[in-house]
Parts: structure tokens; sequence; C-alpha cells
């Protein structure tokens, strides 16, 4: 089983040495690691240059100049994986020696699988566990086509993906001449959130519980901070959201349904054709029950919001997940102490 190491670098020399030194330490070892560096002003290219000399692994070193951008740099990274499974990788955090291992426990017992998802702990820029699992979003075990509801995103450094049938859907965004173009679609902003969206629609998913790396978090990560907070802070952020999220998550889910419907009209499998268009169709849905959702929270009368709040409950799908800890029932007692001010 060959697996491939897709990380990208940009001024990590503070933490990529012991990113690295984890990577070469998991007890399945990867065939390769793939680096695409985004122009770094520090010693972060001597470093990897140096520690290449030291392990039998290879590493590849691709050097943007000019830098290509936190997401070109990771799918162009990707194309120039050649395992037949891909780990995504940060610069700054640390994965147990057992990751790697996880995932291909789960490759071998199940041939269907496309995508993993693995879970971590969230830790301070020194690597003081903070306990709380990350992301923690969706219950452990297996995901069917369109099975996952809302919208989210599972961090790339916990994604490991079946590399061909990804490669094959990044291609519709290359030009004749073979060259990446990610603002061909919206939905390519990350690498992470597009094969989000992507695995929803294929299916194949596995869910791991069981943290296997250290999520460093520090006023440099591009993706935020991610503070430890209670549970009584985390209500009061809940309950802050309102109109204007859920509108925007409305936006959001009727881009994802174009984007799907583009893609699938690239697509010369019939099958696969016909899952993106349902998965499109899904995304048409999710959009209605957002904006029915911020119908709920703008409405200034109760009869108005009793009104929506009805039409929200006929919205099959959204209000009823049992699986995930967001998009369920949850939000349906949320938006019913809205309706009725429960919630001051």
């Amino acid at each position: 089983m060959k697996i491939s190491i897709a990380m990208t670098t940009y001024n990590g020399e503070k933490y990529c040495l012991e990113q690295l030194e984890s990577l070469v330490d998991q007890k399945h070892k990867p065939c390769e690691i793939v680096i695409g560096d985004d122009g770094s002003q520090d010693r972060t290219i001597e470093i990897i240059e140096e520690f290449s000399k030291k392990i039998d692994i290879p590493i590849k070193l691709i050097r943007n100049s000019p830098g290509l951008g936190f997401a070109k740099n990771f799918f162009n990274v990707f194309m120039n994986c050649a395992g037949d499974w891909i780990c995504f990788c940060d610069q700054d955090d640390v994965w147990f020696p057992n990751k790697i291992q996880k995932a291909v426990e789960v490759i071998h017992q199940k041939p269907d699988v496309n995508v993993i998802f693995q879970n971590s702990y969230i830790c301070s820029y020194d690597l003081e566990v903070r306990g709380r699992k990350f992301p923690d979003r969706f219950s452990a075990g297996s995901y069917t086509k369109k099975s996952l509801p809302g919208i989210w995103i599972w961090p790339g450094f916990l994604q490991t993906i079946k590399r061909q049938p990804f490669q094959s859907f990044l291609k519709a965004h290359c030009d004749k001449n073979g060259q990446l173009d990610t603002c061909s679609w919206k939905s390519m902003a990350a690498h992470d959130y597009w094969i989000s969206v992507i695995a929803n629609a294929i299916g194949g998913v596995e869910v791991l519980s069981e943290p296997v790396a250290l999520y460093r978090r520090h006023d440099n990560a591009v993706t935020g901070a991610f503070e430890n907070i209670g549970i009584k802070e985390r209500l009061n952020i809940s309950k802050k959201t309102g109109s204007d999220q859920y509108t925007r998550n409305s936006i959001i889910a009727n881009d994802n349904s174009a984007y799907m419907k583009w893609l699938a009209d690239k697509q010369s499998d019939v099958e696969l054709t016909h899952d993106l268009f349902l998965a499109a169709s899904k995304y048409e849905r999710l959009a209605r029950f957002y904006s029915v959702r911020s119908n709920i929270y703008s409405s200034r009368s109760m009869k108005q919001r009793i009104f929506y709040y009805i039409k929200a409950l006929t919205i099959n799908g959204y209000y009823y997940s049992t699986r995930s800890f967001y998009q369920s029932l949850k939000s349906a007692a949320k938006d019913f102490g809205v309706v009725f001010k429960i919630f001051k």
C-alpha cells in the first residue's frame, strides 16, 4: 500500500523539522514526501534539504516562484503525488506514529472506501494538549453517498484520500496545457473543503474517532487559533448565530449545487455523473433549508417564526440527522427556542 504525504511549507523553520520527524517515525512508512514550498524566506528549504539526506524516504521538493498561495500550493503538490493514497500535511503539527497505520487498516478492511477522516488533539504552540478533540464533527463509522449533512470542512491534515478519483476530478480544472486553474470554481477555495464536498457526493467515507495527531494552534496559523472554550461560551456563540449566517450558508449551498452540476457535465462515467447531479439536488434542498432558518431569525412576529419553523420541519433530512453533532435535533431545539423567545 503506497502512501504519499503531500506537505506544504512557507516560512516554517520554527516547527517543520518536528513535523518531518513525526512523518518518518510512522509505523507504516510513506513511499514519498512531496513538499511544495511557497517562497520561504527563512531556513525552511535548508532544513528540508538537510533532513532529506538523513532518511531513506524520498523527499520531492517543489519550489514555487512566484508563490502559488495556500490553496493552489496544496493542489499542485497533490497532482505531483504518485502513491495509491495521499495524506495531506501541514508544516507545524505533529503526527502520532500510528496515524498512517490506522488509515491503512481501514483501506484493507473496506475496499470501497475513498476517504478517511481522522481526529486530533488541539494543542498550544508548545504542544500542550488542551484536552479537546478536533474536529470531532461526525460520529465514527462509514458514510455512504450524500449521507453527510450540512456545510462542513474536515481539516486537510486529517484526510487520507484515494488518489485516482480525486486527481481525475482535479483534471477538470486544468486548461489545455494541463495547468491547474483553481479559480475555475468557488468551491476550489481550499483543498480540504473541496475534498469534503466531493467525498459527500461519491461516498465511501470512513470517520475514525481516535486522535492521531497534535494540532498546533498559534498566532501565525493560517486557519485560526481554535481556543479551548467551555460549554457555556459555546452555547452563547450558538445563540448569536442568526439570520446573516444562515443566509451565507444558503449561498454556499447554492454554489456547491452549481459546482456539482458543472463537474457532472465534465464526467464520462454515467454513474458518477448521476451521483454528482443527485448531490446537486441535495445542496439545493440544503440552500432552501438555510434560507428558511434565516427567516426564522429575521421575522419579528411569532406567527411568522412559527410558519417558517414548520416549513423547516418539512424539509427532509436536516433536523433529523442522528450521526452529526451539528445540523440535527439540537438545531431544531435551538430554532424552537428562537421561535418562542426562550433564548434572550
